[in-house]
């Protein structure tokens, strides 16, 4: 959410609005995080899937990476956005501690 204000918010130069959910998909939590704010640079998603970091999307990557390491692959950050239409963010994580990953 501090993202979706610092970032898309605060740089749209307008009132927006932020949208928080949370639901349950089998034994997965995800948490989504929308906003109509500046959205993401095509470079910065790009940069973010293929694990690079820019100034906006460090602490989603540090999350990320974290959430991966010890749940696995299946679970993390999702990015979806487009320049100008602002920005959806999905947290993806275990209703269970059970489904560790083997580390």
């Amino acid at each position: 959410m501090e993202n979706s204000i610092y970032h898309g918010l605060k740089e749209k130069g307008s009132f927006g609005h932020i949208t928080i959910e949370g639901r349950k998909q089998d034994e997965t939590m995800e948490l989504v995080v929308q906003d109509d704010g500046v959205g993401f640079l095509p470079e910065q998603l790009e940069w973010f899937k293929k694990g690079h970091e820019s100034s906006e999307t460090f602490g989603l990557k540090s999350v990320d990476e974290r959430i991966r390491l010890y749940f696995g692959d299946r679970y993390g950050i999702r990015i979806h956005s487009n320049r100008g239409e602002g920005a959806d963010i999905t947290v993806r994580i275990p209703l269970s501690r059970g489904e560790q990953a083997d580390v």
